[in-house]
């Protein structure tokens, strides 16, 4: 049992999945964080940490997973849609259907032979999202544009 700001959670929930896993490492390497700094920041053990990493543990309680999201910078969207993902697989019947987000961010990859890595991965789903979402009509292509161009400048600026 856990205690964290007069809060007792003694709640196992299965979402230390290979997506989670996979998600968790990713953005630590992105952070450039070493097990023990993430230790530091959640005191959740850096073994601990680093089991989940490698899918020798399969469950998480809730609070430790919320800790180490907040520690690395996972938006809880991001998290949400992955500790549920696979759920949504299995009731959809569409296994094998990847997000966006699992293309870029759980994947390696190179762009005109330049491997694409940590935050890197991170704006080129923003521009992608943002290009996808923008209204994009008479009354705001301008605005439109210039935001973009400021999502660009801030991918080629790493």
């Amino acid at each position: 049992m856990e205690k964290n700001n007069d809060v007792e959670c003694n709640h196992e929930l299965d979402v230390a999945t290979d997506q989670i896993a996979k998600l968790i490492k990713e953005y630590r390497a992105m952070r450039g964080m070493s097990l023990s700094q993430v230790e530091r920041m959640t005191n959740v053990s850096s073994s601990f940490i680093n089991r989940i990493e490698n899918g020798e543990r399969n469950e998480i309680s809730f609070s430790k997973l919320i800790r180490i999201a907040v520690a690395l910078g996972i938006p809880f969207e991001l998290l949400i849609e992955k500790s549920f993902d696979e759920l949504k697989q299995k009731d959809d019947n569409k296994s094998g259907i990847l997000t966006l987000t699992d293309l870029l961010i759980q994947n390696e990859f190179t762009i005109n032979d330049k491997k694409i890595e940590g935050c890197a991965k991170r704006f080129l789903l923003d521009i992608m999202e943002f290009i996808v979402d923008c209204k994009w009509d008479a009354m705001t292509k301008i605005h439109d544009l210039y935001l973009l161009s400021k999502r660009i400048e801030k991918f080629k600026a790493i």
